[in-house]
């Protein structure tokens, strides 16, 4: 085709592909270096042999799964290589159909035709993370793609065909398609640290809503968030505030929202908070106006008020701290024993009750230095930022950040971690200006 037409260059050939790969003229998936130099003419081929598969009545029998016997035998017409490309197709990725078994690459799981009875096991629904996806109408295929595309966080085995508990972290999430009054949901409870369930929840529903992208283009969604008065807060069935709804509120400057089963007032970036990473729910450029003026004014009256920080008597130059007690004196005073190297134990208790226990391990000296500094510094921060939210935020984010750093594991809970403290040292003015330093030097020195 190409040669008929005088398409010589390669970017051209791959730009004409993806157009015609894009309206259904013909299949290749040029992002896929296995499937690269696949190109199928006939699409229906391609299904009709998917469809040989999964609508072989000993797949269902077997409960979703098949091997290698199986594909030789229902595709013996085909070549060994089709036969291999034809499976990578129906892969992660591609088509999204099956999944290899973690302890059996050569089993694989076509999850539409796992059982529709879910399987026993215990998971513990108290102090869950909840959010929802509701549907106006849900077509077929969201779950069992979502099962494939989470296939290597299953936990022991636990799917079936409307759900799947995975594990991520230290983290467990147990995600179920439901029918409901108001239609169909997908419904996720995470369980586990507070700070790492949002990063867990982060990747749930970002895979969700890419499978709306790619195969579901007009789905008619709606996110739903948890409401967290004092009667929902911990209840199995709290009322669900529609995402839209809340974004609504924030852009007519409404600071509140009243919820229908106790009529409190909730306060709808708390609402955010409590669900999405702070990039997602409080990152000042969205911010309403309103919002912003007050979040502003909440900083100039912790920093400038009665919030008059001063370093008392501080034992010592910081920066030859080598082990033993250290006392860091603002308006109220606050111990600080940091032990370095070998298995010694650092505590760093910061304000008040606000107290992150961390161990500073590594060997290399100037990052060692580097972090004995941020802990000072990170208390002053702390005692500035202007609710007990952004307070237990913070310490979370140092939690992560300077345990990521002494392990050298710079993925996404380090960045994300590494931004939210960039972040609160910014907003809190000259108190943050030298944890903001040696925060970018830690960062630094890292690479």
């Amino acid at each position: 085709m190409c040669a008929t037409h005088d398409v010589t260059d390669i970017e051209s050939q791959k730009l004409l592909s993806s157009y015609l790969h894009s309206i259904g003229s013909l299949l290749h998936f040029v992002e896929d270096i296995s499937l690269r130099d696949f190109i199928i003419l006939s699409p229906q081929w391609a299904v009709d042999a998917v469809y040989s598969v999964i609508s072989d009545t000993s797949v269902k029998v077997n409960q979703g799964r098949f091997n290698q016997a199986f594909i030789d035998r229902v595709w013996h017409n085909y070549a060994p290589s089709e036969q291999t490309n034809l499976l990578q197709l129906m892969k992660k990725d591609n088509f999204e159909i099956c999944y290899p078994l973690a302890n059996d690459s050569h089993t694989y799981i076509t999850p539409q035709l796992l059982p529709d009875t879910a399987p026993i096991y215990d998971f513990d629904t108290n102090d869950t993370l909840k959010f929802r996806f509701r549907y106006q109408f849900m077509p077929d295929g969201i779950m069992a793609r979502l099962i494939v595309r989470l296939n290597e966080y299953i936990q022991d085995s636990l799917v079936w065909n409307r759900g799947v508990v995975i594990e991520d972290n230290g983290c467990l999430a147990q995600i179920i398609e439901e029918d409901s009054m108001e239609g169909k949901i997908i419904d996720i409870q995470i369980n586990g640290n507070a700070h790492h369930r949002k990063f867990l929840l982060h990747t749930i529903r970002n895979e969700i809503e890419s499978i709306h992208h790619k195969w579901f283009k007009n789905i008619k969604s709606e996110a739903m968030i948890p409401c967290n008065c004092s009667r929902c807060s911990g209840s199995e069935k709290p009322h669900y505030f529609a995402y839209t709804v809340l974004q609504r509120y924030r852009q007519k400057a409404k600071d509140t929202i009243e919820c229908p089963i106790s009529i409190e007032d909730l306060n709808v970036l708390l609402l955010l908070e409590g669900l999405f990473l702070k990039k997602e729910s409080r990152d000042e450029k969205t911010l309403t106006k309103n919002e912003y003026n007050i979040h502003i004014q909440n900083l100039k009256e912790a920093t400038m008020g009665n919030g008059n920080i001063n370093f008392g008597n501080v034992g010592g130059n910081v920066g030859d701290i080598t082990g033993g007690d250290k006392n860091v004196n603002s308006n109220n005073t606050t111990d600080k024993s940091i032990s370095i190297g070998g298995n010694n134990t650092g505590i760093a208790n910061m304000g008040n009750n606000n107290t992150i226990t961390q161990t500073i391990t590594t060997t290399n000296n100037d990052l060692k230095d580097l972090l004995e500094k941020l802990q000072v510094e990170a208390n002053n921060v702390v005692e500035a930022l202007p609710t007990e939210e952004a307070k237990e935020s913070f310490k979370e984010d140092m939690e992560t950040f300077m345990e990521k750093t002494q392990d050298n594991k710079l993925d996404k809970y380090f960045k994300v971690s590494k931004e939210g403290l960039l972040e609160a040292t910014e907003a809190v003015g000259e108190v943050g200006i030298r944890a903001m330093g040696y925060i970018k030097q830690i960062v630094g020195l890292l690479g």
